[in-house]
């Protein structure tokens, strides 16, 4: 009896966890797009980013209700001009097990601790930052001016 209520009490705790991590999501909202070759999006937009513009690679998925927070939180005055004037985003969406990791392994797997994940690269190519240890898995918790700020130490101003 002592083992069905510990059992009970577990799928309880997964369930509103569950409940908690899509009550924050727009589900009708797809900022990720999963469809897409996240290496040749990723390819593409290094091609394109010019000093003293940067990449900013934001690794997130739509089921994902810290990367939708993120991504909100990025598209919010004054970060969204910020990010437009100093950096190319490109989201790759990492939403099922082992999907675009040659991305991921580029900057060496920033994912292991959880999405969303941040890369920024600068326009010789090089990793300028990666997120560790799930730095932006709680992006619920950062305001546009915080990312702003965050931001501003990687652009070339």
């Amino acid at each position: 009896m002592k083992k069905l209520v510990t059992v009970i009490g577990s799928i309880m705790m997964l369930a509103a966890a569950y409940t908690f991590l899509l009550s924050g999501c727009d589900k009708n909202k797809s900022v990720y797009d999963e469809k897409a070759n996240g290496v040749k999006a990723f390819e593409k937009t290094l091609r394109q980013t010019k000093a003293p513009k940067q990449t900013l690679v934001v690794f997130g998925a739509n089921w994902c209700r810290y990367c939708i927070m993120l991504d909100e939180s990025m598209n919010e005055e004054p970060v969204k001009s910020f990010i437009k004037k100093h950096f190319n985003v490109v989201k790759i969406d990492v939403g099922e097990e082992g999907k675009n990791q040659t991305v991921k392994d580029f900057f060496g797997e920033p994912t292991r601790k959880g999405i969303p994940a941040i890369g920024i690269v600068n326009s010789d190519k090089a990793i300028v930052y990666q997120s560790v240890e799930g730095t932006f898995s709680k992006a619920n918790y950062i305001s546009p001016s915080e990312m702003k700020q965050f931001l501003m130490q990687f652009a070339a101003i």
